[in-house]
């Protein structure tokens, strides 16, 4: 090997980390429309934007013209400036957004033009809140933006790529300002439209800003596209309080499922809803156990209406549950985990999809929409349980879990626990013949197997597989647990001991397989047996073994 082959030099681990802080390019989402609505727009730049922002004019009809490309491509719409007033006066003393756009509002009502924006200077140091860079009425003609010059994040680049030449990072600088620019207007905008944040990260809707956002999501599309075709005429005082989604959301959010089911319903039977209407009339009904069937109707076309969203398919999984079907419920759960691992981010429905595959003995479905969900409390139980459950099989399942074969291996092995928990042994076994096949001889299996028979009363069975168990898993305290309970069943205490031990000494801390074997010890009369084996346990895990 030649020398230095392989070598990483410092320029080329800075150009790495300089391509991993480009942002990515914001897309439409369709093809581009052949008609296009136009929505005129009046500027008002105050003076401290244009003495801050160089070439402000042309910054802003650029920043409008990468806008468009989306808005075509997702709205057939365009904005379409009419008018740029410089020198607008508005500070009164507060300097924040809330001020400047009930300044804008007073200044202009929007009588002849459909949209107002006002743009105001930039923080000293940028904020990842989009509403700390811009400010819109939802819905309503008015918003306010800061200028997107940012040296901070100039002067981090700057330092992250020191032996790298000025241009290249100055072309990722500005790369990084036009995407911040771009999505801040697209944000505001789709507030004026009716849209409301999506807890999704990295949608153009999240209420934070990042530079790997892309899109906006499809539910937020449908929104814009039904306050585009609701928009009053220009002139007309638009009202905050006709959108039903939001509505209904403030009524779902509130508690108040009824309340959003008599608000939309009606627009459902009229074919007058949005895909996000049928989704939220979709989402109330499924907290009605009396309304199954209605709730799988309307969650039927609202996941065809809406085919990113995981609530329809979510809603499906719960009522089937509900319905105890038990295979419609998995189905369901699987499409709404497909669409939640489909986004960016992080998904707010993580939670109560992993309840449902909770509720599935589904370990891998609960890991994966967890690792997919953000942090909640309301996720506790279920994290806790697969971790536990993960812990448990991790040592004593053959090949990788993960697999097709093992996603089924774990649903039978779980549900047949639940069998063996209520006594169901011949049940728990009959499910267990089930197991894919290169999962019969796992560690799991096996000694749930064992423990059944035991429990059934079949204890030669039960000693056979145990055995058989043991020598395919030597490091399965489980199994020689089990084994010794069957030996101790059968009369035969010294072969029980032996299992017991060898148990014991490849069991984790607490172990069943502890205080059985001082139980049996001090039964037999080996009572130093008893302490010096407390003691090892002591010595290895920093604690006794719990008393009783």
């Amino acid at each position: 090997m030649g020398a230095g082959c392989g070598l990483r030099t410092r320029s080329t681990i800075q150009r790495e980390h300089l391509a991993q802080a480009r942002p990515l390019v914001i897309s439409g989402q369709t093809e581009t429309a052949t008609t296009t609505t136009a929505l005129t727009v009046r500027v008002y730049v105050d003076d401290e934007h244009a003495r801050q922002v160089g070439d402000f004019e042309a910054r802003l009809r650029a920043q409008v013209e990468r806008a468009n490309r989306t808005l075509r491509a997702a709205l057939d719409a365009e904005l379409q400036i009419v008018e740029v007033r410089v020198g607008w006066s508005w500070f009164t003393g507060n300097p924040g957004l809330e001020a400047a756009l009930a300044a804008l509002e007073h200044q202009d009502p929007a009588a002849d033009v459909d949209l107002v924006l006002g743009l105001v200077s930039p923080l000293a140091l940028t904020s990842p809140d989009y509403h700390q860079l811009g400010l819109a009425r939802q819905p309503g003609r008015h918003f306010v933006l800061r200028g997107m010059d940012d040296p901070e994040d100039l002067e981090r680049l700057t330092q992250s790529a020191d032996a790298l030449p000025r241009t290249e990072v100055l072309a990722v600088y500005h790369a990084r300002r036009k995407h911040r620019e771009t999505a801040v207007l697209l944000h505001e905008l789709a507030h004026t439209l009716g849209a409301s944040h999506v807890e999704a990260q990295e949608t153009l809707m999240s209420s934070a800003h990042s530079h790997r956002s892309t899109r906006f999501s499809m539910e937020t599309v449908e929104v814009m596209r039904r306050g585009l075709r609701r928009r009053p005429p220009v002139g007309t005082t638009i009202s905050r309080e006709t959108n039903e989604d939001e509505r209904a959301r403030r009524f779902l959010d509130r508690g108040r499922p009824e309340d959003a089911i008599a608000l939309l319903a009606p627009l459902v039977e009229a074919e007058r809803a949005s895909a996000v209407g049928h989704t939220l009339l979709c989402e109330a009904l499924s907290q009605d156990p009396a309304a199954t069937s209605r709730s799988r109707a309307v969650c039927s076309k609202a996941a065809e209406f809406a085919p990113g969203s995981p609530l329809p398919p979510l809603a499906l999984a719960r009522a089937a549950l509900l319905a105890h079907d038990r295979e419609s419920a998995q189905h369901h759960a699987d499409a709404a985990l497909a669409r939640m691992l489909g986004t960016s981010g992080l998904s707010p429905h993580g939670a109560a999809l992993a309840s449902i595959y909770r509720a599935l003995f589904d370990l891998v479905g609960a890991e994966k929409a967890i690792s997919a969900s953000e942090a909640s409390e309301a996720r506790d139980h279920v994290a806790a349980w697969a971790h536990s459950t993960r812990e448990r099989l991790e040592a004593e399942v053959l090949g990788d879990a993960n697999t097709d074969a093992g996603r089924v291996f774990i649903r039978v092995l779980l549900a047949a626990e639940e069998q063996y928990s209520v006594g169901a042994y011949a049940e728990c076994l009959r499910m267990l013949r089930t197991a894919p096949k290169r999962y019969l001889d796992s560690g799991a299996k096996l000694s749930l197997e064992c423990a059944a028979l035991h429990r059934a009363g079949r204890l030669k069975d039960a000693e056979r597989v145990c055995r058989d168990g043991t020598k395919r898993h030597p490091a399965s305290a489980n199994l020689w647990l089990t084994l010794g309970r069957v030996h101790a069943a059968r009369g035969n205490i010294q072969a029980a001991l032996r299992a017991l031990e060898r148990g014991a000494a490849v069991a984790s801390e607490g172990h069943e397989v502890f205080p059985l074997l001082i139980q049996l010890y001090r039964a037999a009369g080996r009572t130093e047996k008893a302490d010096a084996l407390d003691e090892l346990h002591r010595q290895r895990f920093g604690r006794g073994l719990p008393s009783g």
